[in-house]
């Protein structure tokens, strides 16, 4: 952080853009979860909603890596939870899809829909089925624990908008 800082006070962008991929140095400090150097990016105006080329943001990527501390930090500063990317996946989903269940709670208490199904542009490749929803996702990786917490919020077992429930999927 101290390095961070240093730049910064001499000149760095703190919202310059890798050349492969468009990751952003706040996207980049979220997936390692250095929550000293995000704090002093965002300080410095990082912009916390960038999208690299896939349109991940620095709150996917901290969701998918189960950095808690930094995807409490970027919710704090109003960071878009909401908008999917076009595989349809959300942060909650990224989260799910890792297992990431401290990550999972955060989300969930921020407002994050359990019962939201992605909605993806396409089908296939990396993207979600069509009316996926984070419980079907937990259980078709095997986060049983997940799905348990996801049922508890409110998650509904009999949604069938993928083409079956979760219990078909066990």
């Amino acid at each position: 952080a101290q390095i961070v800082k240093l730049l910064l006070d001499h000149g760095a962008d703190p919202n310059t853009m890798a050349r492969r991929g468009n990751e952003s140095v706040l996207m980049t400090a979220a997936r390692t979860g250095r929550i000293s150097c995000v704090r002093e990016l965002v300080a410095r105006g990082a912009e916390i909603d960038a999208r690299e080329r896939r349109g991940q943001t620095a709150l996917m990527w901290a969701a998918a890596e189960g950095q808690v501390e930094v995807v409490e930090f970027l919710l704090a500063q109003g960071a878009d939870f909401r908008t999917p990317l076009k595989s349809g996946f959300t942060p909650l989903l990224f989260a799910v899809r890792q297992g990431q269940l401290e990550v999972v709670k955060v989300l969930v208490e921020a407002g994050a829909d359990v019962n939201g199904a992605a909605q993806p542009d396409r089908g296939g490749g990396k993207n979600l089925r069509p009316g996926t929803a984070p419980l079907i996702l937990a259980v078709e990786n095997g986060h049983f624990e997940l799905a348990v917490a996801l049922l508890d919020a409110g998650a509904d077992p009999d949604d069938q908008r993928s083409g079956f429930t979760a219990l078909h999927a066990l």
